[in-house]
Parts: structure tokens; C-alpha cells; sequence
């Protein structure tokens, strides 16, 4: 945080952009223009981002008789918001290439969300004709009893692994 001091009589962009005039695509600038509150992101030059919210003041008249400017840094949230996209994507990259069948599903009912090319192979069936599905639906599971057992053991140890069944294909 910055003194009063420091910070009365100064424009934002003197203070975080190390500039002599207002920036480009400035939310409070546009608000002032527009006559309508604006907002963006922006990065200053020490690497931080901040989420920025210009609001016009109006007269009866409906002129701008002022402005106010929110600020929020937003540096950890965006850090941590690029961590979970590259964590995605190497997620995503993982899954699509594993040899081994894989499928997402919803644990209750077998709703599956997603499959990789495996398993697509394994039950015969394009990745349309699965996503959007439950395995009960289309039969995958050889028996009911089958697919309680592997339920239970996941709601028990948290995951399956080196699990055996019997599954059904197209």
C-alpha cells in the first residue's frame, strides 16, 4: 500500500504504469467518455495484474462530474488460474494419449463425461456414441453386481486399481 501522500494529485497511470499519459483501452478513461461504468485487466510493469473498474459520476444532466476507480491485484488469481489451465492441458494430453481405456464418469449412475481413444477401441464405440451417456445405458457393464462391487471399492479406497471385470462392447 502506498501513503496518502504519495498518492493524492496523482494520475493511476503515473503511479502503476510509470507513464505520462493515460493508457491504452483505460476503464476509467472509457467511463468517462461513455458515460458507463468499465472495467479491465491490466499488468504494470512489475509483473502484477489488477482488475480495474472505472465509474462515471453524473450530474443531473446526465455529464460526467467525476469518476471513480476500483483496483483489486489480482496477481495470485491470475498465477494460480494459468497453474490450472497448463495442469489441464498436460491433463488432457495425458488422457487422450494413455493406452490404457480411460473413461470420466459420474460415479452414481455411470454418467461418462469423457473417454480416450483406448476405450473407444476396447467397447467398439466412437467417442460420440459414449460421451454423454451412462454405461448402464448402453450395457457396458457385464452385471450389476459388477459395477456395485467396483462402486463400493471406490467409495471406500478412493480409487480403482488393478481391478477385474467384465465389460460388454458394441
Amino acid at each position: 500500500a502506498m501513503p496518502r501522500k504519495d498518492v493524492i494529485g496523482r494520475r493511476c497511470y503515473e503511479l502503476w504504469m510509470d507513464r505520462q499519459n493515460v493508457c491504452e483501452d483505460c476503464p476509467v478513461a472509457k467511463a468517462r467518455h461513455t458515460g458507463k461504468a468499465q472495467k479491465a485487466e491490466k499488468m504494470t510493469p512489475d509483473g502484477r495484474w489488477w482488475y480495474i473498474h472505472g465509474y462515471p459520476i453524473m450530474d443531473d444532466d446526465r455529464n460526467t462530474k467525476g469518476m471513480v476507480e476500483l483496483t483489486l491485484d489480482i496477481t495470485e488469481r491470475k498465477r494460480m488460474k494459468d497453474e490450472i489451465q497448463e495442469s489441464e492441458r498436460k491433463f488432457k494430453i495425458l488422457f487422450a494419449s494413455n493406452p490404457v481405456p480411460m473413461l470420466l464418469s459420474e460415479l452414481e449412475k455411470g454418467f461418462l463425461y469423457d473417454v480416450n481413444a483406448a476405450a473407444e477401441a476396447l467397447f467398439e464405440y466412437p467417442r460420440n456414441e459414449l460421451v454423454g451417456k451412462s454405461a448402464i445405458e448402453l450395457n457396458l457393464w457385464y452385471s450389476a453386481e459388477d459395477r456395485q462391487t467396483a462402486k463400493e471399492k471406490m467409495l471406500t479406497d478412493g480409487f480403482l486399481k488393478d481391478y477385474e471385470t467384465r465389460v460388454r462392447t458394441k
